[in-house]
């Protein structure tokens, strides 16, 4: 069964609780254990001192026998307290030692706690927004998949199968009629709207290739946080596709509204429009085609020019990826396809300058102004009923062609796969945490041996310490 995101989080939450608690209970331990070596620590330290005194005293008191028996006892007193004092060094010694293992612990134990509170509090905020996230989705499920959202698909169908036809003949009757593709006034109309279109879909193009370019790299890492990314988008991407679907009633009942209208509406043309628009002198006619036909091979050049561009800066982000120090001439010199698709730009652009150059310029009689005065026949009533056929046939194309369980099965799949990515990539993330933590552990430990190192070997060499 699909794992959701909310299980995920859920399960995630419930077991970083378990651990935080845990870890809590040993640092409070730890925390006892290294106040109590700290005052065993002070405790050993007066005692040393004491000690130091005791053996002073005894010096004092031995330089001032009187007597050689007197000197005799006396010397046999400072050799206890010298002892004495010489023990309680090597203790204090030891006492250091172990007061600084119990803060070493205390300090690890505070610093994974600290990583454990911040990944459950990260994980409690992500249970939040995930919570609040699926309610909206089972929203968008429910009006996917029952009506009237689901039954649009059959009627996006109905009335394309109905209007489509008559729509589509009604509509484009009013534009000048030519079998060849390259002297199609409509056909050319439409192509200059996509090529307009293409402009934004080329740059959400490349910011996609380069995207999709950084991820290849890092993921080639094999870490498992680098997978996570993709997974995420592809959720992203399938959920938003639901929630087109969902929320489209009012855009495809609009396009169905709309087809209708226009398979039954009459011409928006006046008899002296239509006369402009489609001319019936043939010289004018033939010049209108022939210009036609410059401004296809200026659009097509136009067209090759952005898609060498796009190609450039594709092939660009790549290279920079792989070698971010240097410049773009340095990248091209080391790149011979690079160098290439560069080059290329340059071409397209000199063809593109000699299409449009081939137009001439607005004087009277170019096919430029040919096309200009052409095109403004042309009422803004007719392309707006020409913006409402294809915009009607690419929602209802859309709408009919859609699927609502496989939208759904969509998120489920997508969903479950980024709730493994994320469960692999958090443990990876625990593992790392506690390979740093523990380096600084014993990073920590040996700094605080070396620090003793000079006390416990003198305790153990002069006074048979345990080193």
């Amino acid at each position: 069964m699909p794992m959701t995101l909310t299980t995920y989080w859920t399960n995630e939450l419930s077991a970083l609780a378990a651990v935080l608690a845990a870890t809590q209970a040993e640092l409070n331990t730890s925390r006892t254990g290294a106040r109590d070596a700290g005052v065993a620590l002070a405790t050993a330290a007066s005692k040393a001192q004491a000690a130091k005194e005791a053996v002073n005293t005894a010096r004092r008191k031995l330089s001032g026998a009187a007597m050689p028996a007197d000197g005799e006892a006396l010397l046999d007193a400072m050799r206890a307290a010298i002892a004495a004092w010489r023990q309680a060094v090597a203790d204090h010694a030891a006492q250091a030692a172990a007061t600084q293992q119990a803060e070493a612990r205390r300090d690890a134990l505070q610093l994974r706690a600290d990583t454990q509170q911040a990944a459950h509090d990260e994980a409690s905020q992500a249970l939040e927004r995930e919570t609040r996230q699926t309610v909206q989705r089972s929203a968008w499920v429910l009006a996917a998949t029952t009506p009237p959202v689901g039954d649009l698909p059959g009627q996006a169908a109905a009335a394309l199968t109905a209007n489509e036809a008559a729509a589509t003949t009604a509509v484009e009757n009013d534009f000048p009629a030519n079998a060849d593709p390259d002297k199609s006034f409509l056909g050319r109309a439409r192509a200059r709207r996509l090529l307009a279109q293409n402009v934004a879909g080329d740059a959400a193009d490349l910011a996609a290739a380069s995207v999709a370019a950084s991820t290849t790299w890092s993921e080639a890492s094999t870490r498992k946080k680098d997978l996570v990314a993709r997974k995420q988008r592809e959720f992203d991407a399938a959920v938003e596709h639901l929630r087109r679907f969902a929320e489209s009633a009012p855009r495809t009942i609009q396009a169905i509204a709309d087809l209708a209208r226009l398979a039954t509406g009459p011409s928006v043309l006046t008899a002296e429009e239509r006369a402009e628009l489609i001319t019936a002198d043939a010289t004018l006619e033939g010049d209108r085609e022939d210009a036609l036909a410059l401004l296809t091979t200026r659009d097509e050049a136009q067209e090759e020019l952005q898609q060498a561009q796009a190609a450039y800066a594709d092939a660009l982000a790549i290279a920079r990826i792989a070698s971010p120090d240097k410049t773009d001439a340095q990248l091209r010199a080391a790149d011979a396809a690079l160098q290439t698709k560069f080059d290329a730009m340059a071409t397209k652009a000199s063809a593109m300058v000699a299409a449009d150059t081939a137009m001439g310029n607005d004087a009277d009689g170019t096919p430029r102004s040919i096309l200009k005065i052409w095109f403004a026949a042309v009422p803004d009533a007719l392309w707006e009923q020409l913006d409402k056929l294809d915009n009607s046939l690419a929602i209802l194309g859309a709408a009919k062609a859609t699927v609502p369980a496989n939208l759904v099965t969509a998120v489920e799949t997508a969903e479950d796969a980024l709730a493994v990515a994320l469960s692999a990539a958090r443990i990876e993330a625990r593992q790392i945490a506690a390979r740093e933590q523990g380096l600084a552990s014993l990073h920590a430990a040996a700094s605080a041996a070396a620090t003793l190192s000079g006390r416990r070997e003198q305790a153990a060499q002069r006074y048979l310490a345990l080193a």
